[in-house]
Order: C-alpha cells, then structure tokens, then sequence
C-alpha cells in the first residue's frame, strides 16, 4: 500500500487513482483491523493527497461528492482510532508530502491526518524526525492531538 501512497504523493497520477472501484477498495483497506495500522494509514495518506487536489479535480472525473464526503468521514473515523504511540514500519525520508497537506484551503479531515502523521512519526522515531534546535528563542507551534502535542519550530 506504501507503494500506492508514493504514486499518490505525485500531482501528475493522481488521476488515475480516481476511480470507482479503486476508491471503493481503498475506502475498504481503510476500515480492516486496527492490527493493520499500516494499511489503514497509507489508504488515508492516498485519499489525502487525492482530496489535496480540491473538489473540482473530484468533480471533473465524474466523482460525487457523496462518495467524496464518506471519504472524508472515513478519514476522520480511521484517525480518531488510532494510537500514535503504535510502532509500525513507516519510513519517509522527507517529511514534504506529508507537510504539503498543511496548508491552507484543505479540508480538516485532511489536516488530521498530516497532524497524526507528523505526531506519530516524531513519538515513535524521534531519533529519525525530531532535531534539537540550536536557537534559544525559537518560535514554537503546539498542536494538540488526543492529549500529545507536536512542537513545530519555526
């Protein structure tokens, strides 16, 4: 599924993951066990960077906007179950797709799953994706998510 993900992190395919019996499939994916965090995470990040794309890049491929908002309802259900303490075999090694999903105009299911990943990835690999800044008087972002917070310097 990782593999998805990869192709779904690039602007140019993306469309040729928007179909119907794929988004059917990846909505599925997302649902199984919670012992498949993996899966479930990496169909969220695809759906992610699809939804990235806005809903007339959704609309312009024949899509509706019901199946668009039980995507999104999906997204949020997945996350909100998810412990961001799990260890899992995740490995990214830039932080920029998951980064680009922040920024303005997205919707907030999108939001939460970057928040999440950011979250989790700094809690279980922070020898990976957590530096220590050299600054004393750094500007610091709190973002809370089910009681942790994530420190973004900026």
């Amino acid at each position: 599924m990782g593999l998805v993900t990869n192709i779904s992190e690039v602007t140019e395919c993306r469309e040729h993951l928007l179909s119907e019996d794929v988004l059917t499939e990846l909505e599925r994916c997302m649902t199984i066990d919670a012992d498949k965090l993996e899966v479930a995470y990496n169909v969220a990040g695809t759906l992610c960077h699809i939804m990235a794309e806005g809903e007339d890049f959704w609309y312009r491929h024949g899509l509706s906007s019901e199946q668009r908002r039980s995507l999104l309802g999906a997204i949020a259900n997945a996350v909100a179950g998810w412990n961001t303490a799990t260890e899992r075999w995740i490995n990214y090694r830039s932080l920029r797709p998951i980064i680009s999903l922040l920024r303005a105009g997205l919707e907030v299911e999108v939001y939460l799953w970057a928040t999440w990943a950011l979250l989790s990835l700094c809690t279980v690999t922070p020898d990976k994706y957590v530096a220590p800044s050299p600054l004393r008087h750094d500007v610091i972002l709190t973002i809370a998510f089910k009681g942790a917070h994530l420190l973004l310097l900026l």
